[in-house]
Formats: structure tokens, C-alpha cells, sequence
């Protein structure tokens, strides 16, 4: 996790590129939305090991302070420490951003894959840019 953290513009990157990638194939192959954010869910979570981490589905996000509570779609574990943290979305869903800022990982990304107007719902929570937006395009049901 050492080399992640020295060149994080390199590693949001990667990752941006990854998921991008393996979206390109599933999207033909999604007859459905809830088909396509399940798939993309377990790609994301598989992907972890290219990157050194153990992948989890559905890690428990549990905060007083943001008054949060849920399921985070996809996180990578370094250790027993949490490395990167994703919520897949298909609308634009404050409760993902928050989920998403109530745990403590260096690195957290929404994977935003729907068609309307998101930026300033993200930016009014995240106003310290801590969440980077994963934007996929061409997905349509």
C-alpha cells in the first residue's frame, strides 16, 4: 500500500482506467440495471487483487458522527486496514457520497454510471474533494 500512497494521481488513474475498461465489455452484456451494477460490483471487487488488495462486498459503513449507516458497495482491504472504498450508482445518491466520506480509507471512489446532473450534489458534501467520480458513459437500459 506504501507505493499507492506515494503516487496517488497515478493510482486514481489506474483505477479510473480499470473500471472503465471492464465496463466496456459488460455493458453489451447487461440486459438489466440491476444486472449490470451486480456485475460491475464483482468485477470491482476482483480488481482489488490487481492492485494488491483483498476485495469485500458490501462492507458495513456505521457512522454517528455523519449520522450514516449502510452497506458500501465495494471495498479493498490492506491488511485488515481499509485501502479504497466504492459506491456504483446508476443515480445521483447523497447517501453513497456520505457513505463514502463516513469511512476511513485514503482513497474513495463513486462510480457514477447514470444521465443526469451530479457534480453539485457531490461537490455540497465532499466539499474537501475527497471522493473521486468514476463517470461511465454509453450505459444506458
Amino acid at each position: 500500500m506504501q507505493d499507492v500512497l506515494i503516487d496517488r494521481d497515478h493510482y486514481v488513474r489506474r483505477v479510473s482506467e480499470r473500471i472503465h475498461s471492464l465496463t466496456s465489455d459488460l455493458i453489451s452484456q447487461a440486459k438489466e440495471p440491476l444486472d449490470f451494477h451486480n456485475t460491475l460490483q464483482r468485477k470491482v471487487t476482483e480488481l482489488g487483487s490487481e492492485f494488491g488488495f483483498r476485495g469485500l462486498r458490501e462492507y458495513p459503513v456505521r457512522s454517528l458522527d455523519a449520522d450514516i449507516q449502510g452497506l458500501a458497495d465495494v471495498v479493498w482491504m490492506a491488511g485488515r486496514r481499509l485501502a479504497t472504498v466504492f459506491e456504483i450508482d446508476s443515480s445521483p445518491k447523497a447517501k453513497s457520497v456520505k457513505k463514502l466520506l463516513a469511512l476511513e480509507a485514503p482513497f474513495r471512489f463513486w462510480v457514477y454510471y447514470g444521465h443526469q446532473h451530479y457534480l453539485s450534489m457531490v461537490r455540497s458534501i465532499d466539499r474537501k474533494g475527497a471522493v473521486d467520480v468514476i463517470k461511465l458513459r454509453d450505459v444506458y437500459f
